[in-house]
């Protein structure tokens, strides 16, 4: 078949340059022209009747066993380009074009990584056509130092290359899943106002900005995943966005910047706000705010009461008073499951931190009816390559594994200027490569 396909389609072309090169000779007689010109249509008409006549096996396939294929062809982040799917399967032949602008579900996410011009704009509405009311999961990533503050005008940008909200105009209502980069504070606020079925939603390296200041919080009933992270490690623009809004459904929480014990009270004011938080993922600046942190964090996690899982990256100083509350399971976040840590400062482990370790690390896998237990834990920390960890640590890490807790302890070095991780989790003793240099770990 795919041979007389080729053959056929050769016929036709040929027939169709002889009927051009036809219509372009002068010289010849009216009656010799016609005759050659009838004979080249009639071979033109008679092929196109056998290509159309010719039956191609997946155009059989039911319309719902197509489109299911189609959904399979997706790729992992659809963009704007003619030569992935779905926008590649309405260029294959006009059957295909139906099954592919007909079915919503093909053009339900969208990946946008730069802007053009009338071109992009009308495959962006092409696009959103496609996906008419099925919720939306949009990427957005907006060029830095855009005109700030103007995505949301309506009356466009200044330049074909400077973003406009134009074209999503329509179906913000529709966004279930957004990811934003380079949004000023007001223009997140903005986007979330515009859409109240949010369900998951990241905006990343925010500038610094100004927002309106308002007496009301904007309300968003279904969003249960956010997350934001400034440009810079000033977390202020983090702040004024949580600081305008209401999640009542907010279960998982990330965060990147560096805190100031200022910043505490927007931030546990903003946490009264989110009161089923159970999924928390911070990441702050060592060099910020150094001597307020510690107490700003465990005062924050404080206001977490239902929190399950906790991964956190901070300096020693905070990091270890979190260690130091582990013990307290009855009052310091008691449905904790999974914990994950890191600080590249050396820890110092004191005879009190080692036992606050142990106690919590124990009490806690061990845990009493009606709290939670501790099933997987993690800690990366910086010391010394030959130095060794306190007995009382080995022995509870072993014992521990050994009753089916997922625990690692992952020592971070610099030597000769390469980072090293040396993994505790098989507490024995054993040497390590690095650089052709053998060394043994005393544990």
């Amino acid at each position: 078949m795919k041979h007389e396909n080729l053959a056929l389609r050769r016929r036709l072309a040929y027939a169709e340059s002889q009927l051009e090169t036809e219509s372009l000779l002068s010289r010849r007689s009216t009656r010799l022209k016609e005759e050659r010109q009838h004979r080249f249509t009639d071979e033109k008409n008679s092929t196109q009747r056998s290509l159309d006549s010719i039956v191609y096996p997946i155009l059989t396939l039911p319309v719902e066993v197509t489109t299911e294929i189609f959904v399979h062809c997706l790729p992992e982040n659809p963009i704007l380009s003619g030569k992935l799917a779905p926008l590649l399967l309405g260029r294959i032949c006009r059957k295909w074009r139906d099954i592919a602008y007909g079915h919503p579900r093909l053009w339900a996410a969208l990946v946008v990584r730069s802007w053009g011009g009338a071109s992009f704009e009308f495959l962006v509405r092409l696009w959103l056509r496609c996906a008419r009311a099925v919720p939306l999961s949009l990427t957005l990533k907006l060029p830095y130092g855009h005109c700030l503050d103007s995505f949301f005008t309506t009356i466009g940008c200044c330049t074909r290359q400077c973003p406009s909200s134009l074209p999503f105009i329509e179906h913000w209502a529709n966004l279930s899943s957004f990811s934003g980069t380079c949004f000023t504070p007001a223009e997140c606020f903005d986007l979330l106002s515009r859409a109240p079925r949010l369900s998951h939603c990241e905006f990343n390296q925010i500038p610094v900005g100004l927002l309106a200041t308002s007496t009301s919080h904007l309300l968003l009933p279904k969003l249960e995943h956010l997350q934001l992270n400034p440009h810079s490690v000033d977390i202020r623009p983090l702040l004024l966005v949580l600081d305008h809004l209401a999640l009542p459904a907010l279960r998982s929480l990330k965060i990147v910047g560096g805190f100031r014990g200022s910043d505490a009270t927007t931030f546990q004011s903003f946490l009264q706000r989110a009161p089923k938080l159970q999924m928390f993922d911070g990441s702050f600046d060592e060099t910020r705010g150094r001597l307020a942190l510690g107490e700003v964090l465990t005062e924050a996690l404080r206001a977490m009461p239902l929190l399950t899982s906790l991964r956190l990256s901070a300096e020693p100083t905070s990091i270890s008073n979190i260690v130091c509350l582990l013990p307290q399971s009855h009052i310091f976040l008691p449905h904790l499951e999974k914990v994950a840590l890191s600080t590249l400062s050396p820890v110092y482990w004191t005879d009190s931190l080692v036992t606050s370790f142990v106690d919590g690390l124990t009490s806690r896998w061990e845990a009493k009816s009606g709290l939670g237990r501790l099933v997987d834990f993690e800690y990366l920390f910086v010391r010394g390559i030959f130095a060794s960890l306190d007995e009382r640590i080995i022995a509870c890490v072993s014992k521990l594994r050994g009753e089916g807790m997922r625990i690692h302890l992952v020592l971070s070095h610099t030597i000769a200027g390469f980072t090293v991780k040396l993994s505790y989790a098989l507490v024995t003793l054993s040497h390590v490569t690095v650089e052709g240099w053998n060394y043994r770990l005393l544990l």
